[in-house]
């Protein structure tokens, strides 16, 4: 739909034809009208036709949103009953990340509809009733489209409808539903582990209710939790913490992670739903299992952050992203970030808006190669516009009061620093299961504790336990 065939042949970026069906405006808007014209005449005047319309080109010699609105008139006289608008490009702009406003795009679907006298249709992170009413209300379409939201939720019509808004599993915009995992069910999403595996997860109560102990209070032990207790077993959560979320805590510390936030309190507010007995300040050992005898065990206690053995690792002005990001360490006016994957980069975005000047050195070829490809071109766009400098295939190799020495291509070179932040990965906490070993008929592990990954993966393994338990 973004950037496709008709929207390629209008885009003067794309289109250098030089026959009828390039060149000008009409021979550009040549083929998606003869497109039309045929579909009208192959169905009747009474079967509607909706036609998307990439309207905008944020790119030199691309679609212009005054070509566009020529083009719109000129399909509706063609036969087109309703328009659905959205931008012309591909990615990132096709999939608004977290940072993008609600109804990112609703404006260019007013701008249409003050040209047109047929219905349109907006688009662009319309994720909750509140924004999608508000959309219709002031006008700026008719009627509003759903994409990713309906992948983390696809019963939002009707839990809108019965005013379960609280129930709605919140959308994160965050673009892995974007991205193949295994085939043969490619597409995963974040927060919704039954996605195009929902035969695979039917939830259904157990002949035998087991007592449970879920112990990690993040993503995938609330979930865990959350599914174990709709089967109808005795669970108990424990989180050594004193709230419940895990890493969501940490990410919401980034201005633009709310619907991270939103995650957090619905999965909370879902354990609590399902009579699920939540023990915050407990940190559970071995022998503490031992004495309780529960049914199974289902260990979600994530990860420790990775510690690179270099010289001066050690020193007072080194920090830990996470420490960072949770407000728990200050760090000073230039920071080095030995790292530069998603963490790295998203905590330098953090820092700059503390007006931090900020270095990320990375080791690997590319800064931010583990971003989804959906959502790295914008988060490198906005770091190289917040004046972040960036080095890869460098790597630190010693740590001093005043900065950070790193050889890259054989030479050496030092980066100073007031403060320097370790990105550089993370490590499974896997000593509480070994430790279990033998002492369970029923262990399971999910998430990071297994292997540090994301919230996906935390979350559909979470689901898996609380299935299989």
């Amino acid at each position: 739909s973004h950037n496709y065939l008709n929207c390629q042949f209008f885009s003067p970026f794309y289109n250098l034809r030089k026959d009828k069906y390039g060149g000008s405006l009409e021979g550009r808007m040549r083929f998606g009208l003869e497109c039309v014209r045929g579909m009208r005449e192959a169905v009747g005047d009474d079967f509607p036709l909706f036609c998307r319309l990439g309207v905008e080109e944020r790119r030199a010699g691309g679609i212009t949103l005054q070509e566009s609105l020529v083009f719109a008139t000129e399909l509706v006289k063609a036969g087109v009953d309703v328009l659905d608008i959205d931008p012309a490009e591909s990615i990132p702009y096709m999939t608004p990340g977290s940072d993008s406003p609600m109804g990112t795009y609703a404006h260019l679907a007013e701008m249409v509809k003050h040209r047109v006298d047929v219905p349109v249709i907006a688009v662009g992170r319309i994720n909750t009733p509140e924004v999608a009413e508000a959309i219709l209300q002031i006008g700026q379409a008719d009627l509003v489209a759903l994409g990713r939201q309906l992948i983390a939720d696809p019963f939002w019509p009707q839990k809108v409808k019965e005013r379960r808004e609280e129930d709605i599993v919140p959308c994160l915009s965050c673009n892995m539903c974007t991205v193949a995992t295994d085939p043969p069910s490619p597409y995963r999403c974040t927060v919704n582990a039954a996605a195009t595996r929902e035969n695979q997860f039917r939830i259904a109560p157990v002949a035998v209710p087991k007592r449970v102990w879920v112990i990690g209070g993040g993503p995938g032990g609330l979930e865990a939790a959350r599914v174990a207790g709709l089967r109808g077993h005795k669970v108990t959560l424990f989180e050594k913490s004193d709230k419940l979320g895990g890493q969501l805590n940490i990410i919401v510390a980034l201005r633009w992670k709310d619907p991270f936030e939103k995650l957090r309190e619905y999965m909370v507010r879902q354990v609590e739903k399902v009579g699920v007995e939540v023990r915050l300040g407990e940190e559970v050992t071995a022998d503490f299992v031992a004495e309780g005898k529960p049914d199974a065990v289902i260990l979600a206690i994530g990860a420790t952050p990775l510690v690179p053995d270099i010289p001066g690792i050690k020193g007072d002005n080194v920090v830990l992203a996470e420490e960072t990001l949770a407000g728990a360490r200050e760090v000073g006016d230039r920071v080095v970030i030995v790292g530069g994957g998603m963490v790295g980069c998203e905590t330098a975005e953090f820092l700059h808006t503390k007006a931090k000047q900020v270095t990320i050195l990375e080791m690997l070829p590319r800064v931010g190669d583990d971003i989804e490809v959906a959502n790295r071109a914008a988060t490198m766009t906005k770091l190289r516009e917040a004046g972040i400098s960036m080095r890869a295939n460098t790597k630190a190799v010693r740590i001093t009061e005043h900065g950070v020495e790193a050889t890259s291509d054989g030479a050496t070179e030092f980066f100073e620093g007031d403060t320097v932040v370790l990105a550089a990965g993370a490590k499974p906490r896997a000593d509480l299961a070994r430790k279990l070993e033998g002492k369970l008929s029923a262990i399971y592990s999910v998430g990071d504790c297994v292997k540090p990954r994301r919230i996906r993966e935390a979350v559909g393994e979470g689901a898996q336990a609380g299935l299989e338990v």
